[in-house]
């Protein structure tokens, strides 16, 4: 069993002199389908609209029903921990450890806004 690499330059030294091949993931996924939605500037116009009216204009809440405040309290909570988790992504990028699967896939999953996608979605 191959010792575990914990640090950037330990990972580097592994690699260095030997060869990598990257395959092209294009031609990997090729049989997706690749388009983009008829409706996507709506989408954008009426995200930006939802968006504008919530920040902006503080009496919409009030008026608001109790389900549709949660909601938009919890888009808010998720989108802030995808920011917390941008930033410890982005501090880790500048660091020399190499993170455990564990703190990699708790990172990944706040930093690559799933959770704010699904609080949209609701």
């Amino acid at each position: 069993m191959a010792p575990q690499i914990c640090s950037r330059e330990e990972l580097l030294a592994s690699l260095r002199g030997r060869t990598l091949n990257v395959p092209d993931l294009q031609a990997l996924l090729s049989h997706w389908p690749q388009y983009v939605h008829l409706e996507l500037d709506r989408l954008r116009r009426d995200v930006d609209a939802k968006l504008h009216e919530v920040i902006f204009k503080d009496t919409s809440m009030k008026r608001t029903e109790p389900d549709v405040v949660a909601q938009i309290e919890t888009f808010f909570q998720e989108f802030e921990y995808f920011i917390d988790m941008t930033d410890v992504e982005q501090r880790a990028q500048m660091g020399k450890q190499i993170p455990s699967v564990e703190e990699y896939l708790q990172r990944r999953m706040g930093s690559s806004a799933v959770r704010v996608c699904l609080a949209i979605t609701e």
